[in-house]
């Protein structure tokens, strides 16, 4: 194997793809990255057996085709000293890879003599998919997120909706067009983090994989059967009887200026005429208040307590303008939700005051 390319363009790659090299792998190959020059491309790869990430080196030049599995760690490390644009000279000699700088000394990097086993792909080709707010819904699922570090994802033709949730909290994100036809399933929130961070714009799906890719990049995991999920349909969607628009960045401003009697405060939300209260409490740090303002009043009382860190996550997880909380006893969870950049509903439940 041996390619011509220029130092960032085999960073980027190569850190794109060590994304997902275990430390502790189950075999020696997965320890490391996965160069491969074939006739007109080389690509780098990384895999964990549940996740794989592949990125084309961009702007190589192969002059002989092959494979070599690399440490990732030393490589990044020299290629991360490098200026840009400098030339690289990088080919396998006596087992070890050679990378050569121009106008500066050879280094070598030890290689793994180990079969590197092929991840898999989805059936069916990669299809437009509107995924650029897919950041910003994982933004607001993350704080809900299960101990299993799992978002449900259930798909139709026109629409992609994530669900999160750690039994006291709920998130919805929606996200249209971004349909990769009917399906449910769970996926770890850490591949959707990377589909998030390539800035893919197509994907494929089927019954047991998900590829999201953009022009250099490619992530492809493994899915997983949601029958464990909490059937979470059933809480969306029955909304509460009474509702009343709030500002939501004058709570979150409130909520946020509360946060500083600790994460163990409790906060009482308190809807009553035009005015929206909130009290916070906590035996170690003290109490304190905050009062917001509402555009028009509140058509029933309602008085609820929630722990603080939830009810202020759940507000700052929204973007829009105005926020609107649906509530009904004080025994049921507070629902928050808005209409922009996307459809998002949050659920916290309460606390005993």
């Amino acid at each position: 194997m041996r390619f011509l390319v220029q130092a960032e363009h085999l960073k980027d790659a190569l850190n794109a793809a060590r994304a997902v090299v275990p430390l502790n792998p189950e075999i020696a190959a997965l320890g490391g990255a996965r160069l491969h020059a074939g006739t007109r491309q080389v690509k780098v790869t990384g895999y964990d057996r549940t996740t794989s990430v592949t990125a084309v080196v961009a702007g190589a030049s192969v002059r002989a085709a092959g494979t070599a599995i690399v440490p990732p760690r030393p490589l990044a490390a020299y290629l991360a000293g490098l200026p840009a644009g400098t030339p690289l000279d990088v080919q396998v000699t006596g087992g070890r890879l050679r990378v050569a700088a121009e106008h500066g000394h050879p280094y070598t990097f030890e290689t793994i003599d180990a079969a590197y086993p092929d991840p898999p792909s989805p059936r069916g080709p990669l299809v437009d998919a509107d995924l650029e707010r897919l950041h910003l819904a994982l933004s607001a699922c993350r704080t809900s997120v299960s101990p299993e570090g799992t978002v449900q994802l259930v798909s139709t033709a026109r629409s992609l909706v994530l669900h999160s949730t750690d039994t006291f909290r709920l998130t919805r994100a929606e996200l249209p067009g971004a349909g990769l036809g009917e399906r449910t399933c769970l996926v770890p929130l850490t591949a959707l983090d990377l589909m998030a961070k390539i800035g893919a714009t197509r994907a494929a799906a089927d019954a047991s994989l998900l590829k999201a890719a953009s022009a250099q990049v490619a992530v492809t995991t493994r899915l997983a059967a949601p029958e464990w999920f909490p059937a979470v349909g059933n809480v969306l969607d029955a909304p509460p009887p009474h509702q009343v628009d709030v500002p939501r960045r004058a709570a979150a401003q409130a909520l946020a200026r509360l946060a500083a009697l600790g994460e163990d405060a409790t906060v009482t939300l308190r809807l009553e005429s035009a005015v929206c209260t909130l009290a916070a409490a906590a035996d170690t740090t003290g109490d304190g208040a905050e009062t917001v303002e509402l555009e028009h009043a509140a058509g029933t009382p309602f008085t609820c307590a929630f722990r603080l860190p939830f009810l202020a996550q759940a507000v700052a997880a929204h973007r829009a303008e105005t926020l609107t909380l649906g509530y009904d006893a004080d025994t049921r969870p507070l629902r928050l939700t808005s209409a922009e950049p996307f459809p998002l509903t949050t659920l916290v439940m309460p606390v005993r005051p």
